[in-house]
């Protein structure tokens, strides 16, 4: 959801038009037919004439990361890969 809608106070922004309410029937609507979750962001990404590219921007600022994430020895984070849902 928060692809979609974006995080103001995080400091990025989803699709335009796209918040709380409608992230969630995108999703739920997703889910209840076993679509592929991010096949349903990019496309509503899409949708309004932006790119994939952006929603994988938007989706790696979103994303937290958790132990294993980063390498300390190189310095370097390891990037969020979307995954078929």
């Amino acid at each position: 959801m928060q692809i979609l809608m974006g995080d103001s106070a995080d400091g990025y922004s989803g699709v335009y038009g796209i918040g709380k309410v409608k992230a969630a029937r995108i999703i739920d609507a997703a889910m209840d037919a076993g679509d592929d979750l991010w096949k349903t962001v990019v496309g509503a990404y899409e949708a309004a004439g932006m790119t994939e590219k952006e929603a994988l921007d938007v989706a790696r600022m979103a994303y937290i990361l958790r132990d294993g994430d980063y390498n300390f020895r190189t310095k370097e984070v390891k990037l969020w890969i979307p995954q078929a849902s």
